[in-house]
């Protein structure tokens, strides 16, 4: 019987996600307005599609980061285009890629500082993956469904064929 792990639990579900990503801004770049959807805002208060994507990049790579035991690489918030987004999401599957299994499966329970907001707690690194890094990706996903109608029909359409992809991936 195998064990799931904590690189189970995570490398492949951001690799998942960043593929999915990636083919949700494929599908993008096709549309009649697709100039101006890296500048898009699913509702008012949100933060534009380029600034999602840099905050999913940054997440996953302090997540490798902190499950192999190196400082992060921190990514500048300057992208503006579609190929500057597939850049950043080509860099990040990279490093997950790269994150060895061994390394992040016996750095599961090793704990440390993790800052929220002003303060800061011990987490391991199953925690952090449990409690922050996951939802956060999964909270991404739900944030353009439960929008997708707010901005125009095209979000539908890439919500769908997202989920049909997230289901092919199970």
């Amino acid at each position: 019987m195998s064990s799931f792990s904590l690189y189970d639990a995570t490398i492949p579900t951001a690799q998942n996600a960043f593929k999915s990503l990636a083919n949700i801004l494929r599908e993008g770049e096709k549309h009649a307005n697709a100039a101006s959807f890296p500048t898009a805002r699913l509702v008012e208060d949100m933060n534009p599609l380029t600034y999602q994507v840099h905050i999913a990049a940054q997440l996953a790579e302090k997540m490798v980061a902190r499950f192999t035991g190196r400082e992060p690489t921190i990514f500048e918030d300057n992208l503006s285009s579609f190929a500057e987004m597939y850049e950043r999401i080509e860099i990040v599957q990279k490093t997950l890629d790269a994150a060895d299994k061994e390394i992040v499966n016996q750095r599961a329970d090793h704990v440390q500082a993790t800052p929220l907001g002003p303060m800061s707690i011990d987490l391991s690194n199953t925690a952090y993956a449990t409690a922050f890094t996951l939802p956060n990706l999964r909270k991404s996903r739900k944030l353009i469904e439960r929008n997708a109608n707010t901005m125009n029909t095209f979000w539908t359409v890439i919500v769908s064929e997202y989920r049909s992809e997230e289901r092919d991936l199970l």
